[in-house]
């Protein structure tokens, strides 16, 4: 048993306190509120999330209802009802902020973090072996400083201070970004009183589809047999779910199918971008006039907004910045000083350059190599499809997988796992290098993602014993949503007879006929094609690259990868039961010697060469002189690293 701190009571916090007191930890979690449930518990009324309630839920308590789209108070209660399930409320600190997270100096017997937090009655220290920071990646409203903004008299604000809509009532009001909060957004103040309102939209908003298809959640098609699809097809895919759209009946359904079929900024069609999962935006355009306005220049004088296009907005009594959130990492920064740590750290201030950038300076999206499993940073991943919660899971249920010494693969070491923080970075970048999803750092795809969780856990569906054994269940695994209970029929943390109840009750997405259609004719072209590829080894030119680009994705150990799926880096060879302690204590006191350094070395561009393949080589050095050669010097230092793992890879297979 170990002593964990866990930061913060939202979905990522609760779900790690239960899967801790399941395998017999102690979580200890601090809420700086006095409230479960993050910012769902302080949205304006009316918020609907925007995956449905069978994709949402977790893996080992399903929802009670039909599947639809919770309201945000609904989720909440939903939250309320784990935590009573599993006694989670008596774990949680209340009204306990936070303040710093500090490693302490090195002593037999000692804790390795110090944690002091603030309450009405003071501050206090606490220690721990491990920490979860479970914050999540909408943390603070991000916000923009307008030029000009000191001399306009509207008021500008943040899509996160609006609690009710009433304010906007016979105003006239710009909303600046049309994702998912703010196309919701647009659309209520839209429907006000005598209101009036416009959108400013810099660059694509991503897939447009709406919440719900044939009177259920769309978001059914999230599963194995539409996300099994290879990558390379999700090009055809998009284009004939537009064509399909634009066939319909509804207005707003055929105008997301226009919008969707003209965008241009991906050629993975919907699988190399994120979902924007509901055509509210576009409802406002339709039925209430709101208008399309281009990225802002500047705000004032007075009350005139000028775009970029050199047009301008007179009369806007409100400015509202639908532009997201983001992470705050303060408390690691070393602020108030705990007696007995370590004082200006440079592991600590190092995890807080990277875990800026959580693609490019954290391992699958939550460890720091420097600190392996002594700090996780859950939930700092974003689906493009699909939702954060089941991630949030898998996450929990590998952490502590590894603690237990259970994990079908161990930690491996620092060296392999910068190695494969680079080669996954430069495989989802070769996903979204083209489209809007590129400058999203925590964005992921769904189900590669969930896979390769499972696989380092060791609870990937038993494809062959269910094909003989249980084909119903079977069934609904590809049939159904893709929630994380179909990871409980084996492995750590198994229940197979409830998530055979569980996954038995979740619907098909076959009511959605023309997705259904769809894809099984992509199913059948894949299929053909790799019938006709079959003879050929992988080896062969043009043909075998050709080949391992139309693979099924969603298997085994997936990658983010343009084409198909990559072999995973190879277990260490030391023990599963000591290698999870060993490798985070090491990696912690960053001991490299000369000869292990050395070792490391020769050893890298095997270790490339294992991550991706063939084709992915290739696609990753194109995607890198795109980048070298453009002209965003923000992305100069991905592509080097992108060019660096490709040239190796590519010099060892050539070898």
């Amino acid at each position: 048993m170990v002593k964990v701190c866990v930061i913060g009571s939202g979905v990522t916090g609760l779900v790690m306190v239960k899967e801790l007191l399941e395998s017999g930890h102690e979580p200890v979690c601090f809420e700086a509120t006095g409230v479960i449930g993050g910012l769902f518990s302080y949205s304006y009324e009316g918020l609907y999330l925007t995956s449905s309630s069978h994709i949402t839920a977790f893996s080992d308590f399903p929802p009670k209802c039909e599947p639809c789209i919770w309201k945000a108070g609904e989720y909440v209660d939903y939250l309320k009802d784990y935590c009573k399930e599993f006694d989670l409320m008596k774990h949680v600190h209340f009204n306990t902020k936070v303040i710093s997270v500090q490693r302490m100096k090195e002593k037999p017997g000692a804790s390795y973090w110090v944690v002091a937090t603030e309450t009405a009655s003071g501050q206090q220290a606490h220690y721990f072996d491990y920490v979860v920071v479970s914050t999540g990646t909408n943390n603070v409203p991000k916000r923009w400083k307008y030029d000009g903004q000191d001399s306009f008299t509207g008021t500008v604000m943040h899509s996160g201070d609006i609690n009710d809509f009433a304010p906007f009532d016979n105003k006239k009001t710009l909303c600046v970004g049309m994702g998912e909060s703010g196309a919701d957004i647009i659309l209520h103040i839209a429907q006000r009183e005598g209101a009036s309102v416009a959108m400013s939209v810099r660059s694509s908003p991503g897939w447009i589809t709406p919440r719900y298809r044939a009177n259920m959640p769309a978001d059914l098609m999230t599963n194995r047999i539409v996300w099994g699809l290879p990558r390379r097809l999700g090009a055809w895919l998009g284009w004939l779910i537009s064509l399909s759209d634009i066939q319909q009946s509804d207005p707003v359904v055929r105008k997301a199918g226009e919008i969707n079929l003209e965008n241009k900024t991906t050629e993975l069609g919907l699988f190399g971008t994120f979902g924007t999962k509901t055509t509210n935006g576009i409802e406002a355009m339709l039925n209430y006039g709101a208008e399309i306005k281009g990225d802002v220049r500047s705000v004032g004088p007075g009350k005139r907004v000028t775009f970029k296009d050199g047009s301008t907005m007179e009369g806007v009594d409100y400015v509202v910045q639908c532009t997201g959130f983001e992470p705050t990492f303060r408390i690691l920064e070393g602020g108030c000083p705990q007696e007995g740590a370590i004082e200006n750290d440079a592991v600590m201030q190092q995890v807080c350059k990277d875990v800026c950038n959580v693609r490019r300076g954290l391992y699958k999206h939550a460890l720091h190599p420097s600190l392996g499993s002594r700090l996780l940073f859950a939930g700092f991943v974003r689906p493009g499809f699909g939702a954060i919660p089941p991630l949030a899971e898998m996450q929990a249920r590998w952490y502590v997988a590894m603690l237990d010494g259970k994990a079908q693969r161990p930690l491996p070491s620092r060296e392999e796992m910068l190695e494969s923080i680079a080669a996954d970075a430069a495989g989802e970048e070769s996903m979204y290098r083209k489209g809007p999803g590129v400058r999203i750092a925590s964005l992921v795809d769904y189900m590669v993602y969930m896979n390769d969780m499972a696989t380092r856990i060791g609870c990937m569906p038993p494809w062959w014993r269910l094909l003989f054994s249980d084909p119903v269940t079977l069934w609904t695994i590809f049939t159904g949503p893709l929630s994380g209970t179909q990871f409980r029929l084996a492995g750590p943390g198994a229940k197979p007879s409830l998530a055979r109840a569980i996954l038995r009750n979740y619907p098909s997405f076959f009511p959605l006929k023309r997705l259904a259609v769809i894809s099984a004719g992509l199913w059948v072209w894949s299929g053909l094609i790799n019938l006709l590829l079959l003879p050929f080894p992988s080896s062969t030119p043009l043909l075998g690259p050709l080949k391992e680009t139309f693979k099924p994705v969603g298997f085994s150990d997936s990658r983010y990868v343009y084409n198909s799926r990559a072999r995973a880096l190879p277990p260490p060879s030391s023990n599963s039961a000591s290698n999870s302690a060993a490798s985070s204590s090491a990696a912690a006191a960053s001991s490299s010697s000369s000869s292990s350094a050395a070792s490391s070395s020769s050893s890298s561009a095997a270790a490339a060469a294992a991550v991706m393949p063939v084709i992915t080589h290739e696609y990753a050095a194109e995607a890198a002189r795109e980048r070298v050669e453009g002209e965003d010097p923000a992305l100069q230092k991905r592509a080097q690293w992108a060019a660096h793992i490709a040239s190796k890879a590519s010099a060892s297979a050539s070898g």
